[in-house]
């Protein structure tokens, strides 16, 4: 056990605070391994191994705990890892067929002082080579440290604050579109000339589902947060009707030209106080999406390779009543064509469990998408708290469109803006007084994105 006053570090083959279930194997046939060797359950004997790692805390309080592997295509892609802290055990599933080599955080939860607290992988249920390396555990700074120093590339496609000027084209209540001229910023401002007419976008339009706009809708709106008369983007969703499974709003940027390779945009985000009333719900939070990225969407015609990636609100398997949110992300393909109801399959999927969504309070976002393999694909996203320091969420490198695609055709529909969900989650919501709210301000989009 490698112990500081900042971490600690349990290894497999350490003398002391491991503690086996079942026959392991001590190897060191594969590289990208913490200290001496790693240990793999020999992929048998699924659901009766498991490995304990238990540190002794001197302090009680949040840690973020880390896990490392190396990976291969045998590894199992649904690892369990119980971690046991305060007030009980949450469960969070790991892929090991990626990010080996180095220290992948899961998770930031607080533990009590001694030896009661721990992380435990284990075998159930695994599709591959279970591998149990290290476990780190690092005492939670006040504050995360600023992230990487990206910045645009290339010109300013447009911007806008909604302000004077903007002007939303309604239909039963709800906009379709914006048009006209933001007069509070300076050009590219033009809604119809500058945003839609960049070559490489379609056009700005606003979806809804089910129909009615009564209890569903988008409105270029007064800001509840301010009281110098600043407008925003309010997307609301407030119930489900009985014929309907979901409920959503969105702007979708339709029918691309298949040149968009990649596409870097800002914008301001209020997550409304309602949201916490997520954190209540009984079951885990699995569908909240806040922004997608097609490569050929499921829903044109002639489509083989459907793929999105998804950039989601999520409240782990697990976790039960009262825990926080976690921002979640995911590359998912489907072999239906024509279908948005396909049967999506994960291609990979990122969590980052150390950092807390905040809610009541305006989030710098920044998003960054590039068209890509395994190796050259890429997805960005990196918000700085008002007031607050910058913080990466996600940079991941993997696929963004279909693997199985042998010519992808571009990013031929994104939705920046989006409050999508299942009827359960709106409704629940409803029943204990509230309504699912999203605010968004001053957006600025960018052809990329350089460090």
């Amino acid at each position: 056990m490698n112990a500081g006053t900042a971490e600690i570090i349990v290894d497999n083959s350490d003398a002391s605070g491991v503690t086996f279930t079942g026959t392991w194997t001590t190897s060191t046939s594969s590289t990208s391994y913490y200290g001496t060797n790693y240990t793999h359950d020999g992929n048998s004997g699924k659901g009766a191994k498991s490995i304990q790692y238990t540190p002794t805390l001197t302090d009680a309080g949040e840690y973020d705990v880390y896990l490392q592997w190396n990976q291969a295509s045998n590894r199992a892609s649904n690892v369990p890892v119980d971690i046991a802290r305060s007030g009980g055990i949450d469960t969070i599933v790991v892929n090991q067929r990626a990010n080996g080599g180095k220290w992948v955080l899961i998770g930031r939860f607080n533990f009590p002082a001694g030896t009661s607290g721990y992380v435990k992988i284990r075998n159930d249920g695994t599709d591959g080579y279970v591998i149990a390396d290290a476990v780190r555990f690092v005492k939670a700074d006040a504050a995360p440290p600023p992230g990487p120093a990206y910045s645009p590339a290339g010109s300013l496609i447009f911007h806008s604050g909604f302000e004077a000027g903007s002007t939303g084209v309604t239909n039963a209540a709800c906009i379709t579109n914006i048009t006209g001229v933001d007069q509070s910023v300076s050009s590219p401002n033009d809604w119809v000339n500058d945003l839609d007419g960049y070559p490489n976008f379609g056009s700005l339009r606003f979806q809804y589902e089910p129909g009615d706009c009564t209890e569903r809708s988008a409105s270029i709106a007064a800001d509840p947060t301010s009281f110098n008369g600043n407008k925003v983007l309010k997307f609301s969703l407030g119930s489900v009707g009985a014929s309907a499974t979901k409920g959503r709003v969105q702007a979708i940027m339709q029918n691309n030209p298949s040149s968009l390779k990649e596409t870097y945009y800002k914008f301001r985000m209020y997550l409304h106080p309602n949201l916490e009333k997520l954190k209540q719900m009984p079951d885990p939070l699995t569908w909240f999406t806040i922004a997608e990225f097609w490569n050929q969407p499921s829903w044109t015609a002639g489509t083989q390779y459907p793929y999105r990636v998804s950039l989601d609100i999520h409240k782990p398997a697990g976790s039960g009543a009262g825990q926080p949110l976690y921002f979640h992300l995911k590359g998912e393909r489907t072999p239906i064509t024509n279908s948005e109801e396909g049967a999506f399959e994960t291609v990979w999927t990122e969590q980052n469990l150390g950092y807390r969504i905040p809610t009541g309070q305006w989030l710098t976002c920044e998003i960054y998408y590039k068209e890509g393999n395994a190796s050259t694909g890429r997805f960005y996203f990196a918000l700085t708290p008002e007031g607050g320091t910058k913080k990466v969420i996600f940079d991941v490198t993997n696929w963004t469109y279909d693997p199985n695609n042998p010519s992808p055709s571009g990013l031929t529909g994104f939705h920046p803006f989006k409050l999508y969900t299942s009827k359960a989650t709106v409704n629940y919501v409803r029943d204990h007084g509230g309504t699912l709210q999203i605010l968004w301000d001053d957006i600025e989009f960018w052809p990329s994105m350089q460090p």
